[in-house]
């Protein structure tokens, strides 16, 4: 398969939101949650069960407002603070939505069917 096309000015922009996104989604963080959900959205996090440790990928496909992209995001398991400490690779599937001036908003966020990758 040739790699998917991808969108550089929106993968860098949503290279530089998520983080902060995915810091609060494994919190359970809603208040910081909600700054990023699109209007309607529902999303709970998962109450502190990992802490965010990096993006591993983002995929991007060209489009309009709203995109449908592929996120991996390296989860480390709770309790590790060790920069050794095992992560755990988990891929994501998240609508997005863009506002004009590159404010990504998120509709929803599912574990991927894509198969998995191994670290």
């Amino acid at each position: 398969h040739p790699t998917a096309a991808s969108d550089p000015a929106a993968q860098s922009a949503l290279a530089s939101q998520l983080p902060a996104f995915f810091q609060a989604y494994a919190g359970g963080d809603q208040a910081t949650l909600n700054r990023f959900l699109a209007p309607g959205a529902s999303v709970s996090g998962l109450g502190g069960a990992v802490s965010f440790g990096s993006i591993a990928s983002i995929t991007v496909p060209p489009g309009g407002a709203t995109r449908d992209i592929t996120v991996t995001v390296n989860w480390v398991l709770y309790g590790q603070v060790s920069p050794a400490a095992p992560q755990l690779a988990a891929t994501y599937d998240m609508s997005v939505f863009d506002k004009p001036g590159g404010r990504w908003y998120v509709r929803e966020i599912r574990a991927s069917t894509q198969p998995m990758g191994t670290q």
